[in-house]
Parts: C-alpha cells; structure tokens; sequence
C-alpha cells in the first residue's frame, strides 16, 4: 500500500491480535510511529493487550510513556486495557495510582482490582475494594464474586473459597456458574484434597453446569492422584462425546499424564499421538511416564523425534527423564540423561541434582556423589526439605550417606 492510514494498521494488528501473535503487535505499532501515524483508540487497547500477554512491563511503560507525550487522554477502553496490563505485568502499586486517577470507574474496572489483589492473596485489599465500590455506587457481579472464590481458591485457603462460594449459591441475584464451580475445584485438587474435587465435580453436574477443558483436566489429575483408573476412563469416555474437549490441549495433556501414571503406556501413547497441536507439557509427559516405567529405547525414539519436530528439551524433559529411571531402580540410565543434560549445558536444579544423587547410591559411583556434592557447594543451591531451619533435611547428605558407608567398608 503506497499510504497506510490509521484504519490500515488497526486491521492488522486486529488480525494479529486473533491469531495470538502479540510480538507482531508491539512491531507494527513501532512502525506505525516512525511512519507518523498518530494511533486512536482501537490501537491503544490492541497494543496493551499484546503486553499483558507477553507479561512485557518494559513496552508496555513505553507506550503509556507515549501516549501520555502525545497528550492523548483514552476512553473507558483504553484505560481498561491499560489498567488490565499493569496489574498482569504484576505491577499493582502502578495499577493502584492509576485507577484512584480514573474519574468515573464502572463494574469492569473495579473487578480488575479485585482480581489482581485475590490473584495475589491480598484479600484485606480485596475485600476493601468490594466495600469501596458498594460506596462508590456499583454493584459487585458475578464476576466480583468469582475473583474472590478464584483468589482464596489458588491460595490454599479453601475454607474461605467454600464460604464465599456457599453465600454465593445462597444469593437471590446469582448463582454460581463454570466459573465458581471450577475455581473451587481445581483449588481442592492442586492444594492435595483430590477426592472433594470429584465430589464437587459430581455436585457441578447435578447442578446442570457443564464442564469446560478447564474442569476436565483438573478432575482428571484428581483421578491420576487417586490412581482412579476406571474413574478416569469414564471421564475420558464423557469428553469423546464432547468435540470440543477431545481436541482440547490442556485435557490431551492430562489424559496422557493419568494413562502414564496408571501405567497404562499403550493408552498415554495413543492419547499423546491423537493430541495435533503438541506443546512441551505433551512431550515432557509422555517421556516421563516412558521414564517411571523404564522404557529406555521408548524414550530414545521420543526424544528423536523431538528433535525432528524442532522441540528443544527443557529443564523438565530431563528432570522427568533421571527421576523417572531412578524411580524404576535404573540408576545408570538416570546418570546417563543427567550428562545429557549437562552437555546440552542445561540448568541443574534440585529435582535434577536430588535424582543424579539417588541415582549414584543406586549404581555404589562415590566419585561421582561427591562431584555432584561439590556442584552443590560451589554453586550455593539449597537442598532442604523444610523452609524451618530446625528441620532442614539435606537431600544431597541423604543420598550421600549410603555412598559414603560403601566407601568406609572399601577402606575396612
């Protein structure tokens, strides 16, 4: 095009902003001022909503930095949107000043606030925001009520969760939704209470809520940790019936988990090679279910394939990979993954460092121990078991010891 007016750029970036290519965004709004044009307000949000998702602090100042240069004040739009980025890039006290600035706030903004302070376990502060804008005028939704339930929910504070949750099915303006369902639920199962999240799940259902891929994947990891086997099918069985959650990423994923833990092989793998659009999380699970159950050559083909796909193996991959074979008793396979990992000059941390140790006890390599034991040292890493001083166990003393017993019988 030999002229690109306002409207010209804001269909890209509309374009861009659907297909989840948030770089794209922040690069044409950077040509879009050097070419001179001057943005309005359907550029702005697009443009904070690209830095909220690429959770980028730096651009997204920037760009507030210009609009303020360019003395461009916003609407209720804007000011959401940008609003939205601060409190996502986890700058609160910005977001705070921000909004005590906004004249007239509406319903949006102020569960903006509430959610960034739950999300963040500051609930002094969000519930003081919930009085506030009772006396402000607005009437706190479902949405309101969800942030709170979702903040206490990721917490661990599941009483809490419960309570607002039981006042909110006790209200006379709304009930609640997939939302609330599925905040509680998930927050039972990943703070270890598997079985009330199936209970709740059971509940969800008689309530006429239908689940989304969300719900689903946390049920199904309820009934990985239960070892539910035939729990789990059934709840495989409802998402075939369902399109959209048997194409989903996030249930693909879980299936392939719970099938790997059950040791069902066979049925993770086929789960795995039905998933089209895999990410890492596929890749990681599938070789760490290979890993427990000691599938070496399995492993190998998978990790071939990797590479040929253009997956790079990350921390994880080979975290699962030396726990896994050290967990199966096959402490020479762990330690041979664990030089991979250090030659693809890969980050030891403790769940690399703890399985290499369990793997050298397992295979009596006492030079080995005590060179990884020397890492350990020269590099400063905690490897405790308790936050508490007085009940700080080292990982690397309790893997250690067995060798170092071995080496004091060698000498007698």
């Amino acid at each position: 095009m030999p002229e690109r007016n306002v409207f010209s750029w804001t269909s890209m970036m509309g374009m861009y902003n659907v297909l989840g290519c948030y770089e794209e965004i922040v690069n044409l709004f950077y040509l879009m001022i050097s070419e001179g044009v001057r943005p309005d307000h359907f550029v702005f949000p697009k443009v904070f909503k690209a830095c909220s998702e690429l959770k980028d602090f730096r651009v997204g100042k920037d760009v507030y930095d210009y609009m303020i240069s360019i003395e461009f004040e916003g609407n209720a739009c804007v000011k959401r949107a940008l609003l939205d980025m601060f409190i996502k890039c986890g700058r609160m006290e910005i977001a705070t000043e921000l909004f005590e600035e906004i004249e007239y706030k509406d319903v949006v903004m102020w569960n903006m606030m509430v959610s960034g302070y739950a999300s963040r376990g500051d609930f002094d502060k969000a519930l003081t925001c919930v009085k506030d804008m009772k006396l402000d005028g607005v009437l706190p939704d479902q949405v309101t009520w969800n942030s709170i339930i979702t903040g206490y929910a990721q917490s661990g504070r599941l009483k809490e969760a419960s309570n607002w949750f039981s006042q909110m099915n006790d209200s006379k303006d709304f009930k609640p939704n997939l939302v609330s369902w599925t905040a509680l639920i998930a927050g039972h199962e990943q703070n270890g209470y598997s079985s009330q999240a199936l209970h709740l799940f059971k509940q969800m259902l008689n309530q006429g809520v239908k689940p989304n891929s969300r719900t689903i994947a946390s049920v199904i990891s309820a009934c990985t940790n239960l070892s539910m086997l035939q729990h789990g099918k059934e709840i495989h069985g409802y998402c075939i019936k369902k399109d959209g959650l048997r194409s989903d990423l996030m249930v693909g994923n879980s299936l392939v988990d719970f099938y790997a833990k059950c040791q069902c092989l066979d049925a993770a793998r086929l789960e795995f090679d039905k998933i089209k659009q895999k990410d890492l999380v596929s890749w990681n699970t599938m070789l760490a279910g290979y890993a427990v159950k000691g599938s070496y050559e399995d492993a190998i083909k998978l990790l071939n394939e990797m590479e040929i796909q253009g997956v790079e193996p990350d921390t994880v991959t080979w975290n699962g990979l030396i726990t896994g074979f050290t967990q199966n008793g096959q402490g020479e396979t762990a330690l041979e993954f664990f030089y991979r990992m250090n030659q693809a000059d890969m980050d030891l941390n403790i769940t690399s460092i703890s399985g290499a140790l369990a793997a050298c006890t397992q295979v009596k390599d006492l030079k080995l121990g005590k060179e990884i034991h020397g890492y350990v040292i020269r590099h400063c890493i905690q490897l405790s078991t308790a936050s508490s001083p007085q009940k700080t166990l080292s990982f690397g003393i309790r893997f250690l010891l067995p060798l170092y017993k071995v080496d004091k019988l060698l000498m007698l």
